[in-house]
């Protein structure tokens, strides 16, 4: 549901990405299909920092990224172009409106994204989004994995679901 810290609690993830995980070059990716709304989370979280002295001490914002120099680590927001995200090294990837990301470019940014986690010792992969609009998308897909895990009909392992809905009107 709308306005209800989804876009906070994604910044509290990069957080713990970058200032506690404890992997040098830790790379937290703010995802969306459109730079402004990769920009939600991504500026919550230089806001989150410019509020803890201790961690403004040791982050610089730059024009491209927000840096860590002791861990080597940053922070970057990215809107889709699957060909370019090609080769990027994340250790947390936060997908912004989700349940926009629709077709073909929806989902091979996900796989680019998906694919690049895979050398790190703890990826994540931090979903968020609002119920949309189109049906048969990546966010469907998603909403059914996490349906089946939370029933106890599905073994996988590596999914935790947060999932939220509004309250039956009529109970």
């Amino acid at each position: 549901s709308r306005k209800q810290g989804k876009s906070k609690m994604a910044v509290a993830v990069a957080e713990n990405g970058i200032y506690n995980d404890d992997e040098y070059g830790a790379r937290v990716f703010c995802v969306a299909p459109k730079l402004d709304q990769a920009d939600i989370v991504y500026n919550d979280f230089w806001a989150s920092v410019q509020l803890e002295p201790e961690l403004l001490k040791e982050t610089k914002h730059r024009k491209t990224d927000t840096f860590v120099a002791s861990s080597n680590s940053s922070v970057k927001k990215i809107a889709f172009n699957a060909k370019k995200s090609d080769g990027f090294n994340p250790s947390v990837v936060i997908c912004d409106e989700f349940s926009s990301w629709t077709g073909d470019a929806g989902l091979k940014q996900y796989e680019v994204m998906k694919s690049a986690v895979g050398a790190r010792r703890q990826p994540l992969i931090f979903s968020i989004s609002t119920a949309g609009y189109v049906n048969d998308g990546i966010y469907d897909e998603l909403i059914k994995r996490c349906t089946r895990f939370l029933l106890g009909e599905s073994k996988e392992r590596r999914l935790l679901p947060f999932l939220y809905m509004i309250d039956d009107p009529n109970k």
